[in-house]
């Protein structure tokens, strides 16, 4: 059986394939660092967008609430107000499995 150039030539781009596997596997910068980088970056991007607008949102419904002495820079701190406030409504001290009286 006389060797064809096509074997040849599939062997090495076989061959390239698994080298830039291997390659990729081995790279420090694996796809879940990618992926949590542009995560990272895109948060960051909503944070700086929506954050006047909190404050804005902040002010309104907390009148008695200070300035953040820093700006946000996750989504986290971004809410965390708006957290907080969710938690106090309905708040009467009390627990909250009690059954109501009738009257």
């Amino acid at each position: 059986m006389k060797p064809h150039p096509l074997n040849y030539i599939t062997l090495c781009v076989s061959l390239c394939a698994l080298g830039y596997a291997a390659w990729l596997h081995m790279n420090h910068l694996s796809a879940d660092s990618l992926a949590m980088n542009a995560l990272r970056q895109r948060e960051r991007e909503l944070v700086e967008k929506f954050a006047p607008r909190m404050e804005d949102v902040y002010r309104d419904m907390i009148p008695h609430r200070k300035p953040p002495s820093v700006t946000p820079t996750t989504l986290e701190e971004l809410i965390e107000p708006l957290v907080h406030l969710m938690e106090s409504v309905g708040d009467t001290g009390g627990t909250t499995n009690e059954v109501p009286a009738e009257k």
